[in-house]
């Protein structure tokens, strides 16, 4: 029996990509204007606000958008990358 682990990859589509970059660089204003609304974007272009992560499905859906090509993101701060679990056991 081998004990090789498995690793998974998966691509993360070109435009999801750049619909991230967008958020993650708007996302000090948007904490200050918009804290725990909904957003859309479409690579660089912002769709819109709600007070629903389904009103922006729908809104991007009916614009034609597909699901990899948009992201719906909740206003607020995002969690580090690099995480001690050690650090949140402790407290």
């Amino acid at each position: 029996m081998s004990t090789a682990r498995k690793t998974w990859t998966c691509e993360v589509p070109a435009m999801i990509e750049r619909s991230q970059v967008a958020f993650r660089r708007d996302l000090p204003d948007l904490l200050q204007t918009h804290y725990r609304q909904w957003v859309a974007y479409h690579g660089d272009e912002r769709i819109g606000f709600g007070r629903t992560q389904f009103e922006l499905y729908e809104l991007c859906l009916s614009r034609g958008l597909t699901d990899d090509e948009f992201v719906v993101r909740s206003v607020e701060p995002e969690m580090p990358d690099d995480i001690d679990l050690n650090e949140l056991i402790d407290t």
